[in-house]
């Protein structure tokens, strides 16, 4: 969020609208900030925290696309890819949240947006993620700083 400012005041000036300056945003105040959980939503599909998902063990023998796959195979998705596919988002090499706003401005989850796993334990991290990363805090890099110099 460093690396984009204006992104971080919007999204700060919305959450000191909605919550105010001395409250944490909780899930009651999601679907009141819908540019808060499109920035959420891209950091979380651009800088995938979980590119390969949490692996996953089939229940039962099961047939996918004419391949045998045999009770305990562990399945691994890859979420980094369905991620950064041109199939299903625009420009996915930039940083954009406003791919997660309708037309008015209200937030849409998209089908291939999968950050944590898909099915049921996808759902529940999803939830927990909002709360966690709306605090309201604000970065910043300093201009002409060099983070990597040998002083």
């Amino acid at each position: 969020m460093a690396l984009y400012p204006n992104i971080q005041e919007k999204v700060h000036q919305e959450i000191d609208t909605i919550v105010g300056k001395s409250q944490i945003p909780s899930l009651e105040n999601k679907s009141q900030m819908p540019y808060t959980e499109a920035v959420l939503h891209e950091i979380l599909r651009y800088c995938n925290i979980a590119p390969l998902g949490i692996f996953r063990a089939t229940s039962k023998n099961t047939i996918v696309r004419g391949y045998s796959i045999p009770k305990g195979t562990t399945v691994i998705t890859n979420l980094y890819s369905v991620h950064f596919d041109e199939k299903y988002w625009n420009s996915p090499d930039l940083f954009c949240p406003e791919r997660f706003l309708d037309k008015n401005g209200q937030f849409v989850k998209k089908e291939a947006f999968v950050p944590f796993s898909v099915g049921k334990l996808g759902d529940i991290f999803s939830d927990i993620k909002f709360s966690h990363l709306s605090k309201g805090q604000q970065y910043r890099l300093f201009q002409n700083a060099d983070f990597f110099s040998d002083n």
